[in-house]
């Protein structure tokens, strides 16, 4: 059957034109898509005619003004940028043989300066060249006016850093592992990627077919900053176990089970531990003496590939999905996260009220305990998102405005203010910190963003690191996450109804009649159940 980017057929056999609008002019800031009938029930002419929409299309959002762009947008034009240049690099290395001792050495050096950059925290400068003149160029071939001194630009020249670093190392092993003669990988093996790379289509070949899947989901808006780079990196597992020219119509439950055992003796932090850094998959699996990957990791990885070959299928490239139910059975209670018990709460919240010393320690906990939500729910939250109705104060969990997303719509919602944190004086705080300056303010304002981690990442560090070692109650399984189970424990022991308690952590309801009919609770029901939690 014929299978295309932007193109569907409908049920009267008619192509049609559906293309992902921006999210940024879009209501409520949610994606959509344009539909357009193509007028023909001919493949070809579909596809001419889809090309041709699909290159205005792009031509007319990507000259939009830039007003519009959001934190997402200019790290993709970095992203962009640099898998562009690494992707011509490595055709170049396999037709015309390894880099030369000369360019080797400039990529070290260009790897080492932006090691000190990282380190420095400078993004004035890569070396002794400033800045600019690497991402000038860049800004020029994206077509947006990216002003030096504006916000666009500060966080183009604050991330270029890291893109160089993680472009050099990945270019340098490449040409390390393409002409390693190490012997270590199983000549059967061998011949099978071989043999499978030369009767692939182009359109067929594993490397082809991830590209346009990852394309697809960030173009949909699918995924964020960390979600992104978390498939990425799985999925470059994959090519390293089965050859970036594989064909993807050959991948049926036999490949899938030599995968999923190749997964399954994968050390863990391999890419860090000296003992497997550097090495081939097939000798890193061999290792004795170094920690395997867990089992929710390794479905971690099933899980992204079972979604990359649902499109696969989707997409017309496979028949069937060789990884659906293919999940590594997991024993009652193994590597799930565990709630604080009563005593370790009270430890925790009697700690607080010592010994917290910032502002986002003491109230970034409190929050937690007193309404369940996730860590970068909390973090994320601004001092405008604090809001009464009805005399009624909540917290307004959206994903509204920059560097803010939720995990699941149903995390879009209002949760009632406990009573204890107004008797602490969570109102007042509210207050100082709106009087405060400052771009991005967050309600908990010592927090920073980071790209993988969003806002959350000081604040989990800190709990997870620092305050539960010295309570002495961290051990396997315990998090910040943790108080979550912990609150939504407490709500169902406070013989509070499930689909309230779903309702005010922002956990997708189950039944039928809950997500179609019930169209959700006052938010005095949600201020009497949240009342009830008590430490």
């Amino acid at each position: 059957m014929f299978k295309a980017s932007y193109v569907e057929l409908s049920r009267h056999y008619l192509f049609y034109f559906r293309y992902p609008l921006p999210r940024y002019i879009c209501p409520n800031n949610k994606p959509k898509h344009i539909r357009i009938s193509l007028g023909t029930r001919d493949s070809k002419e579909a596809l001419r005619l889809a090309n041709m929409l699909e290159y205005h299309a792009k031509a007319i959002f990507t000259h939009n003004d830039l007003k519009s762009m959001n934190y997402t947008d200019i790290i993709t034009i970095l992203k962009d940028h640099f898998y562009n240049l690494l992707d011509a690099e490595k055709e170049k290395i396999r037709e015309q043989g390894p880099l030369s001792i000369q360019n080797q050495e400039q990529i070290e050096q260009d790897l080492n300066h932006a090691i000190k950059a990282i380190q420095d925290n400078d993004n004035s400068k890569i070396g002794d060249k400033p800045i600019s003149e690497y991402i000038e160029p860049i800004i020029q071939a994206s077509g947006f006016e990216i002003k030096q001194g504006s916000k666009e630009y500060d966080i183009l020249a604050s991330n270029y850093k890291e893109a160089l670093s993680g472009y050099c190392k990945n270019l340098l092993k490449f040409n390390h592992d393409t002409f390693q003669f190490t012997f270590t990988t199983r000549p059967d093996a061998m011949a099978m990627k071989r043999s499978q790379g030369k009767s692939a289509k182009p359109e067929d070949r594993l490397g082809k077919v991830i590209d346009g899947y990852i394309s697809e989901m960030i173009r949909s808006g699918v995924w964020g900053i960390r979600a992104e780079e978390e498939r990425r990196s799985c999925c470059d597992v994959l090519i390293e176990i089965l050859g970036d020219g594989y064909n993807v119509p050959a991948i049926d439950s036999k490949v899938m089970r030599h995968v999923k055992d190749m997964i399954s003796k994968l050390p863990k932090n391999r890419e860090k531990n000296p003992k497997t850094r550097g090495r081939e998959i097939s000798e890193q699996i061999k290792i004795e003496g170094v920690e395997k990957l867990s089992v929710t990791s390794v479905n971690k990885y099933i899980t992204i590939y079972s979604g990359l070959f649902d499109w696969a299928k989707d997409n017309g490239h496979i028949q069937e999905n060789p990884f659906k139910g293919a999940l590594l059975k997991v024993k009652g209670g193994e590597n799930r996260r565990k709630k604080l018990n009563a005593k370790e709460s009270l430890s925790v919240l009697e700690r607080l009220e010592k010994s917290a010393s910032k502002t986002f320690q003491y109230w970034g906990v409190l929050i937690a305990f007193y309404t369940g939500a996730r860590l970068n729910e909390i973090a994320s939250l601004t001092p405008d998102d604090i809001k009464n109705e009805s005399g009624i104060w909540y917290f307004d969990f959206n994903d509204e405005g920059e560097m803010k997303r939720l995990k699941t719509d149903a995390a879009k919602r209002k949760t009632p203010i406990h009573e204890k944190l107004i008797e602490l004086g969570i109102l007042d705080y509210v207050d100082k910190v709106k009087a405060m300056e400052g771009d991005n303010l967050r309600l908990l304002p010592d927090l920073t963003f980071n790209r993988k981690e969003g806002w959350g990442r000081k604040l989990g560090r800190w709990f997870n690191d620092n305050l539960l070692p010295d309570l002495g109650i961290k051990r396997e399984g315990v998090s910040f996450h943790s108080i979550r189970h912990t609150v939504i424990t407490k709500l169902r022991r406070a013989n509070v109804e499930l689909p309230i308690v779903q309702t005010a952590v922002g956990h997708e309801r189950d039944s039928v009649t809950e997500v179609v009919y019930n169209h959700g609770y006052e938010l005095a029901q949600l201020q009497e159940a949240i009342n009830k939690l008590k430490y």
